[in-house]
């Protein structure tokens, strides 16, 4: 499977992108706090597919910003990232935040996307919580730099498999764990 990671200078942020396979693409649009590695299984499932996913500001490994962008600004910001990996058209698929974001985009940019789909996520500000213990567990990005901590959120905020599985949550850990978001950057980004 071909892989490329790099980064592209977008906007005043270094944008860190990782390019799976070939075949028609398609791009992931991660949670807040969440990089790259996190899609690792979507990688391996969507065979035959060109896979790209992209490491927001303040998450993963690209610059955190001085300012908080908006849902707008980062939908221009993924605008711009089609433009570098010469995209004219994809499939988006946008998880929790990321749903939220690839909502936006698709709103600016509907010749750019084929097809959306949206996982865990939400229609932006007035959108109504399922539980008040998900929104409290993704108030802090904490979650990311304690295993028991996010061992014991994560049925809550993923739900699924995560609510009785425990290993299945400790394997989830290794790939969460690897780039944790700066607290800045996650801070900055539940303000937009």
């Amino acid at each position: 499977m071909k892989v490329t990671e790099r980064r592209l200078d977008l906007d005043g942020v270094s944008l860190f992108v990782r390019d799976v396979g070939s075949g028609p693409p398609v791009v992931l649009v991660n949670g807040i706090g969440a990089h790259t590695q996190m899609w690792r299984p979507m990688e391996l499932a969507l065979t035959g597919l060109r896979v790209i996913s992209f490491d927001a500001p303040g998450a993963g490994r690209p610059d955190t910003t001085l300012l908080p962008r908006t849902m707008g600004r980062l939908a221009d910001l993924v605008a711009r990232m089609f433009d570098a990996m010469d995209l004219d058209r994809a499939d988006v698929i946008g998880y929790s935040f990321g749903g939220a974001l690839a909502q936006q985009f698709a709103l600016q940019s509907p010749d750019r996307v084929r097809r959306l789909v949206l996982a865990a996520t939400f229609p932006g500000r007035g959108g109504v919580p399922g539980y008040l213990s998900a929104l409290l567990s993704v108030a802090t990005p904490l979650r990311y730099y304690s295993r028991s901590l996010y061992e014991g959120t994560a049925g809550t905020v993923a739900g699924g498999r995560a609510r009785h599985d425990l290993d299945h949550v400790r394997r989830l850990w290794q790939s969460r764990s690897g780039n944790a978001p700066s607290v800045a950057g996650y801070g900055l980004t539940k303000v937009l």
